[in-house]
């Protein structure tokens, strides 16, 4: 278990092994324990909620539950199958 994963975490974040911290976007790898550290805590960890990476997930997520809600919403009645 890593130091992250004892905190409250960013609801994108997978793991972090061997100074590259993982998420739903991709990978970061840090130069060095510092910066690692830093990463971790300033945005997977205490401070998630301003990390670009999970503003931009949140944003991409909810344009694709509005695509398909929209996209269920115009499907023709005659599409719809009733058993």
């Amino acid at each position: 278990m890593s130091y992250l994963e004892s905190e409250a975490l960013c609801p994108y974040y997978i793991t972090d092994k061997s100074g590259v911290i993982q998420c739903e976007i991709g990978a970061i790898r840090c130069k060095d324990n510092l910066m690692h550290r830093f990463i971790g805590y300033g945005y997977c960890a205490d401070k998630f909620e301003r990390c670009p990476f999970k503003i931009a997930l949140d944003q991409y997520h909810e344009r694709a539950l509005e695509d398909a809600v929209k996209e269920e919403i115009e499907q023709p009645y005659e599409q719809i199958m009733f058993f």
